[in-house]
């Protein structure tokens, strides 16, 4: 009870918080979720909380194991209801997480299960393609088309691009313009536990499926990657400065970064960058952006 009490205030400060700032009322009326059947508006949730947690992202090995960052070692809390000390399969190993607690082991809690494409969207600040490989932050493999990945991604700039119109104006929210629309609708879709999932064989293994759908595999070894180098990253092309890691900087460690008229850095385009810090844009929108 007092842990209910706590989170119902914590709940409330933060409504009349979002009021104050001038988001319309009816946006902040009290949810009910399906959670025991699909519910698109839980889905959403949960891609917005692969953005809110990250980088706290873990990859489920078996029974209570997982790899967490740069595939470190943890364990399941007990009190996660994904706990099991038997041999348990979920539909995807990926999970984001609330905290890691030191006992005697390090441990997760506040477990989430979520999708790859979730964290192709919101958790993973470098993407790269390597060896026919989808590689997140150099240490999650997903085994997927490139020109997939590589439009999945290209929807972040866009839904970022969103997040700070909603923020700048709360209360264009309550009517939101027809293309800000149409890229709500794409993010639901992308959103359900089985999106893209057509033709995956519901195990771990990696292995490639007929339909050419984002399969996944144990993480590689420990590695670093750093700056723009270490193998080809979405680029080259003519859109967003360059590409996703052409000449125009790209997606990489530190997020949109470099190019002429592109994202970060750039005449024209996104000045300070989608870069930084752990979830925000520490660099800011300037120099000629917004």
């Amino acid at each position: 009870m007092p842990t209910l009490r706590m989170t119902c205030e914590a709940k409330n400060q933060l409504r009349d918080i979002l009021v104050n700032a001038g988001f319309p009322e009816e946006s902040l009326y009290p949810q009910m979720f399906n959670s025991s059947g699909p519910d698109s508006k839980l889905d959403v949730v949960i891609s917005l909380l692969s953005l809110g947690l990250y980088p706290n992202v873990c990859y489920h090995k078996e029974k209570r194991k997982v790899l967490t960052t740069e595939s470190r070692a943890a364990l399941i809390h007990k009190s996660s209801v994904n706990c099991s000390n038997r041999e348990q399969t979920f539909p995807t190993p990926f999970f984001v997480f609330g905290e890691k607690i030191r006992t005697r082991a390090v441990s997760c809690k506040q477990m989430t299960m979520v999708s790859p494409i979730q964290l192709l969207i919101f958790a993973a600040r470098s993407v790269k393609a390597e060896n026919g490989m989808i590689i997140l932050d150099g240490w999650l493999n997903l085994k997927m088309p490139f020109s997939q990945a590589a439009k999945i991604v290209a929807l972040r700039p866009a839904l970022e691009a969103l997040n700070i119109r909603a923020t700048t104006d709360p209360e264009g929210t309550a009517q939101p313009m027809p293309l800000d629309e149409q890229l709500m609708q794409v993010f639901r879709a992308l959103s359900r536990p089985n999106a893209g999932s057509f033709g995956v064989e519901n195990n771990y293994s990696g292995k490639e499926t007929a339909a050419g759908g984002p399969g996944f595999g144990p993480p590689p070894p420990k590695r670093f990657h750093s700056g723009p180098g270490g193998g080809p990253r979405f680029g080259g092309g003519p859109r967003f400065g360059g590409g996703f890691g052409g000449r125009g900087g790209g997606f990489g460690r530190g997020g949109f970064r470099g190019g002429r008229g592109g994202f970060g850095g750039g005449k024209g385009g996104f000045g300070g960058g989608f870069r930084g810090g752990r979830v925000g844009f520490r660099g800011g929108f300037n120099r000629g952006g917004f």
